[in-house]
């Protein structure tokens, strides 16, 4: 709206999508193998549905997919020939099972680290986590990365001060 009211300089949806496929696997020197479709390059899809109020109206492809589309729109994946999703079901993983494998993996670090976690809100630990924390658990491995990430961004030089 504001380049159509204002002329304010963008890219188009057109450019973007290149961007994003065609110029995206050449900046990647991938361009003679993927990126567009065409006889021997390789074929990935996903396939959405427009059936949903905000497509509409239907009047610009390009536009739609970049402004519009969600991952939620998705309702078919085929990667290298292989559908690995189908009527918005995921055909190549047990969704439950992954479901249930991270709602253990929070318990375990709200266990482990005191957060405190609800569907209302999140509260973080009174206690520092490393008081709390015994010896040789995950999460020792997770403070200790978290530690020196924060460390390395202390001393990283800022920019004038090189």
């Amino acid at each position: 709206m504001a380049s159509f009211l204002w002329g304010a300089p963008q890219l188009t949806a057109c450019q973007m999508l290149r961007m994003l496929t065609i110029n995206g696997a050449r900046a990647l020197g991938l361009g003679e193998e993927l990126g567009s479709l065409e006889t021997g390059k390789q074929a990935d899809l996903i396939l959405l549905d427009f059936r949903q109020p905000k497509f509409r109206p239907l009047n610009s492809l390009p536009t739609l997919l970049v402004h519009a589309a969600t991952g939620d729109d998705v309702d078919t994946v085929v990667v290298g020939g292989r559908v690995l999703m189908q009527g918005r079901r995921v055909l190549t993983m047990d969704e439950t099972m992954v479901m249930d494998a991270a709602q253990r993996a929070m318990d375990e670090a709200a266990k482990v680290t005191g957060w405190q976690f609800s569907l209302a809100e999140s509260r973080p630990p009174r206690t520092p986590v490393r008081l709390r924390m015994p010896p040789n658990t995950k999460a020792l491995g997770w403070a200790v990365r978290l530690g020196w990430q924060s460390m390395k961004e202390r001393i990283r030089p800022r920019q004038g001060d090189e």
